[in-house]
């Protein structure tokens, strides 16, 4: 892909042109634009070959096209390609996004769920008889278990 193309100039370009889309005849040899004649093949006694006349504008467009032209259209196809791939990467990726999310969501539920039995079960053993060091040596034992069992430690 060449580089150094600016788009803005070659719009400019193309907008000093004679307006299109542009045809082109065999048979009267013209480049129709509109109802412009664009250019014309002439042919005379003293010239040995064809000759194109055209306006300073439209020849810079008909020359500077054959690079312009690709360019643009392989920044296109470039650009096309890769709304492609991420629009793939982005279907790939959002059905196990969602899935990451809901497990993520359902093991928080199961952990605020273990948290607060714990704490059901400290409140119940801070209710019950005994010394205050059995009561916190109870506390203690459940509050590490549940902390172990959700992975706190």
């Amino acid at each position: 892909m060449q580089a150094g193309r600016d788009a803005k100039k070659d719009l400019e370009m193309c907008g000093a042109a004679t307006d299109g889309p542009w045809e082109w005849s065999v048979f009267s040899r013209f480049i129709m634009g509109k109802d412009t004649v664009v250019a014309t093949i002439l042919e005379g006694d003293e010239v040995t070959s064809d000759i194109i006349a055209v306006s300073d504008e439209d020849a810079k467009f008909i020359v500077d096209s054959r690079v312009a032209l690709p360019h643009w259209i392989q920044r296109a196809v470039a650009a096309e390609e890769e709304v492609k791939r991420l629009q793939t990467a982005v279907f790939n990726t959002y059905p196990q996004m969602i899935t990451d999310r809901d497990n993520a969501l359902i093991a928080a539920k199961k952990r605020e769920e273990k948290l607060t039995e714990a704490l059901r079960m400290v409140t119940r053993e801070l209710e019950s008889e005994g010394t205050d060091r059995q009561i916190a040596r109870r506390m203690r034992k459940v509050a590490y278990d549940t902390l172990k069992e959700l992975r706190f430690v």
